[in-house]
């Protein structure tokens, strides 16, 4: 930005200072440094990589990346769990070899994981099923203890530190596949790839409880979208690493495949449609400009749409996150006229909930009267005659209210009498021919 405004910028890199690579200019003063030894080693800005400029001057970072790097080819990354594990490692480490720290057992990495997410290019619940295999398998460990929990997580990557001896493969799990063949280092320049987005068919459902079908607008459908995903990745990966040359056998040990003859009928053939490799017999090497025909096809498989999208959806998150202690903007007041509207959307609210109570009741009512008179026609056209406190008791044993009784004997117009002999208790009698 400075150069950009018209300035020279000069840069100095300054000397350990009694042994201390971290020294700052007040260090290097004090321990004897002058102005003008500073301007005589200033000199223009150029961009380096901080990764390798780390590695260069620290050893023991050095040897553990490169411990890890080979960790990656020994490891077999078997189904498309594996693959999505391979490419967090992958980013675990070139974060180690950015700001790592040295540890006893390996190298610690303090990471965040959206950021993780993101560079990997799988989603947050699949970064967490890789990082847990990758703890399972003895890869890394969580080294949690004591954080807050608005910090970023700390990893632990396992690997040999001591540089003496780091050529070697080490305590690295090495299978005798991988000790055939070796690929090379992991200056790998293909981006990480999507799997492919399947096809979606959105339906409405139930309410939850109920047999109820959901009245929500239903979601758009969404067609497949065929990509090339995380295992011809690898394969990329392996051609990079190797200088772009490998035979069908050497990929199929890289990957720890067992069947070289499945690699070229199930992964090669839409990496060479794309353009992106040449296949000649048992040979296969990177295209001259297959890092633009992979470009190409990431778009088609609308990749960099979806990394926007992620992307901006991490911003979002990442935003209301911190936000989260912000004190909210004081709520507008509604109006006199909503308020009015909102009472009488609620008094006809309740209106038509009483409206529809008083119906089922009146219809309950209906049944159970019309129960009742039944009841009581059967019992006379067989009886003639029966005493109406009787009639109450079989009613009840029948599951009939037996106040609906009296009411049914009344509409069905029967004659009540009391009967002396009977110590004048009401007996019903059957209703006289054209009675109502």
């Amino acid at each position: 930005m400075l150069e950009g405004l018209g300035a020279e910028v000069l840069v100095v890199y300054l000397p350990a200072v009694n042994g201390d690579g971290k020294a700052g200019v007040d260090d290097y003063l004090a321990g004897g440094g002058t102005v003008a030894e500073l301007r005589i080693m200033a000199g223009p800005y150029e961009p380096v990589d901080v990764g390798a400029e780390r590695m260069r001057e620290d050893e023991q970072l050095r040897a553990g990346v490169e411990d890890l790097k080979r960790r990656v080819w020994a490891e077999e990354w078997a189904g498309m769990g594996g693959a999505s594990a391979r490419d967090v490692y992958l980013k675990l480490i070139e974060a180690a070899g950015r700001y790592g720290k040295v540890v006893e057992d390996g190298i610690r990495v303090v990471k965040a994981q959206g950021p993780l997410a993101l560079e990997a290019k799988v989603s947050i619940r699949t970064l967490w099923k890789s990082l847990n295999r990758l703890e399972e398998w003895g890869l890394i460990y969580r080294d949690n203890a004591g954080r807050k929990p608005d910090k970023s997580g700390v990893f632990v990557l396992r690997a040999k530190v001591s540089y003496k001896g780091s050529g070697k493969a080490g305590e690295v799990n090495v299978t005798p596949q991988s000790q055939t063949y070796d690929p090379g280092d992991l200056h790998l320049r293909a981006p990480r790839l999507r799997w492919s987005q399947p096809k979606y068919a959105p339906r409405r459902g139930t309410v939850d409880g109920t047999r109820r079908v959901r009245q929500s607008p239903r979601l758009e459908p969404r067609d497949r979208i065929e990509r090339l995903g995380k295992i011809r990745g690898a394969i990329l990966d392996a051609l990079d690493a190797a200088g772009g040359t490998l035979t069908l056998r050497q990929i199929a040990q890289t990957l720890h495949r067992s069947r070289p003859r499945d690699i070229r009928r199930r992964n090669l053939p839409m990496l060479e449609d794309a353009g992106i490799i040449e296949v000649d017999g048992d040979v296969v090497r990177l295209t001259d400009d297959w890092l633009g025909a992979l470009e190409k096809q990431r778009r088609l498989g609308k990749e960099i749409e979806a990394e926007e999208l992620a992307r901006t959806r991490y911003k979002l998150k990442s935003r209301a996150y911190h936000r989260r202690h912000r004190r909210s903007q004081p709520k507008s007041r509604p109006s006199t006229v909503g308020l009015e509207a909102i009472r009488r959307s609620r008094e006809h609210l309740r209106a038509g909930l009483a409206a529809i109570e008083e119906r089922a009741a009146a219809a309950v009512a209906l049944e159970v009267q019309g129960k009742a008179e039944a009841f009581v026609r059967d019992h006379l056209r067989e009886l003639g005659r029966i005493r109406l406190a009787l009639l109450q008791d079989v009613a009840r044993d029948e599951d009939l209210d037996p106040w609906a009784i009296p009411k049914a004997v009344e509409a069905l117009g029967c004659r009540v009498e009391k009967l002396p002999e009977f110590d004048n208790r009401r007996f019903v009698y059957a209703p006289a021919e054209g009675a109502a």
